[in-house]
C-alpha cells in the first residue's frame, strides 16, 4: 500500500520492473497522510491511517483516524475521536510501549 495526496493505492507487485498500482476506492481524492500496519500482527491484516478533508493551511481542515481489520478492503472510523480537529497541522499514528499498542 502507498499513500498519496489524492488517495491510497495498493499493489501486488511492488518489486516488479513496472509495479501496477490500484486506487482504494474509499480514499480516492482524499488526502491520506499516515499509514501503519499494526505491530505484531502476523498476517498484517490490521491497518491504521489518518486522512484529512480541506486544504492544509485553511481553517476547515478536519482529520480522521480510520482502521481496517481485513488488510484494507473495508475501513471504519476509529471510535471516540473528536468531532472536529480543525486547526491541527497533522495527525500521526505511533507505536509506543508494548509493541502491539498504537497511539493516535
Amino acid at each position: 500500500m502507498g499513500r498519496h495526496l489524492s488517495g491510497l493505492f495498493v499493489t501486488n507487485n511492488a518489486l516488479g520492473t513496472i509495479p501496477s498500482w490500484t486506487a482504494v476506492p474509499y480514499f480516492t481524492g482524499k488526502n491520506v497522510y499516515d499509514l501503519k500496519i499494526r505491530p505484531n500482527d502476523p498476517n498484517a491484516n490490521r491497518l491504521y491511517l489518518t486522512w484529512r478533508t480541506g486544504q492544509q493551511h485553511s481553517s476547515y481542515v478536519n482529520w480522521r483516524y480510520m482502521y481496517s481489520n481485513d488488510n484494507g478492503i473495508n475501513w471504519q472510523n476509529v471510535p471516540g475521536q473528536p468531532a472536529s480537529t480543525s486547526g491541527a497541522f497533522e495527525l500521526t499514528i505511533e507505536s509506543v510501549g508494548k509493541t502491539d499498542n498504537l497511539t493516535v
